[in-house]
């Protein structure tokens, strides 16, 4: 994501996480490194980003997004606010991740 003063945000889209998810799975998309400027944080570019990416899933026919975090990371509480439902909490060496779907 850009604006006049260059890159302010980033997210990665994936077809697979075998890392924290395990085998693929062909109906979900994962994210990865959303991230937004702090400079630019409160304008809500990161929800928007995530629908950017909800819509680029159904588009490709998929019905779920999945993405993982950093356990007790305190941006978990937004992506429950955007429609995202804690499945599982797994361990990759170094860190604990918590594991999140949507249903689309």
């Amino acid at each position: 994501m850009k604006d006049v003063e260059g890159t302010v945000g980033t997210i990665t889209l994936q077809w697979s996480d075998k890392k924290f998810w395990g085998d693929p799975s062909p109906d979900s998309e994962y994210i990865h490194k959303l991230a937004i400027k702090r400079s630019h944080g409160g304008k809500r570019l990161g929800l928007r980003m995530l629908q950017w990416a909800e819509a680029k899933a159904r588009v490709e026919g998929k019905r779920y997004l999945r993405l993982d975090c950093l356990a007790g990371n305190r941006t978990i509480r937004h992506y429950e606010k955007a429609g995202f439902v804690h499945v599982r909490d797994t361990e990759a060496p170094g860190w604990k991740a918590s594991l999140y779907q949507k249903s689309l």
